[in-house]
């Protein structure tokens, strides 16, 4: 009996706890707890892209878009971050075979085209140095300009 009973209570705490949870406070709470936990652990945004979409259905998915930019001549594999009010696209560049360590650009969105390939697969071709991305890649429109 007591068992049951603390299932039904843990069960009804996780009802309310999710009701809070999409509600204005607690949606400026769970923001406040993302930013200080991108602060205390930088890798926290690139785990949580990496689960997106595999958990909560389609309301989760990746903020970080693959796309490929042109830059000084070279078009790298890169995620669209953001996009300013100018319309300047902040891409970040990541490294090989570390992903999680990369450079950030700002550029013009001439010079962006968005890949049509997951965001884990886009991290695969960084982890894998570039080998066995042709299958990913075949298809792809190259040029950067639209």
């Amino acid at each position: 009996m007591l068992f049951c009973l603390t299932i039904v209570l843990l069960l009804a705490a996780c009802f309310v706890a999710g009701l809070v949870a999409r509600q204005a406070i607690g949606r400026h709470f769970s923001r406040s707890i993302e930013q200080q936990s991108i602060t205390a652990f930088p890798k926290y945004g690139i785990y949580k892209d990496l689960l997106a979409g595999k958990i909560g259905g389609g309301e989760n998915v990746p903020s970080l878009c693959p796309v490929l930019v042109k830059k000084d001549g070279v078009i790298s594999l890169a995620f669209q971050g953001d996009r300013l009010a100018n319309g300047v696209i902040v891409a970040y560049l990541p490294g090989a075979p570390d992903a999680w360590s990369g450079s950030i650009a700002l550029v013009t969105p001439e010079n962006v085209r968005r890949l049509e390939v997951s965001f884990t697969e886009a991290l695969g071709i960084c982890e894998r140095l570039g080998r066995d991305s042709s299958s990913l890649f075949t298809g792809a429109n190259m040029e950067t300009s639209k």
